[in-house]
């Protein structure tokens, strides 16, 4: 479910790169997906060396996307912008 979701974010931030013509969130949204399926496949392997780490550092990065979301203010739209 979590890597589900995952990729509908990987959606979400392809959208922003082409509307807002920012890079930042993709790479950043990839990469957080890539750790996701990797923390998912070690844990079916047993491998907690790798997945308890992946994992912690996954939703560090997740809540640090988060706020940085929240914390880069809308802007208007103008009659004329399009």
């Amino acid at each position: 479910m979590v890597t589900s979701i995952g990729y509908l974010q990987l959606l979400a931030a392809a959208a922003i790169c082409v509307r807002r013509r920012r890079p930042g969130p993709l790479p950043a949204t990839a990469a957080l997906v890539a750790a996701e399926t990797v923390q998912y496949f070690a844990g079916l392997a047993g491998a907690l060396w790798l997945h308890i780490p992946l994992g912690v550092l996954t939703v560090t990065g997740l809540v640090v996307q988060f706020a940085a979301a929240w914390r880069e203010p809308l802007r208007r739209r103008v009659a004329g912008d399009a």
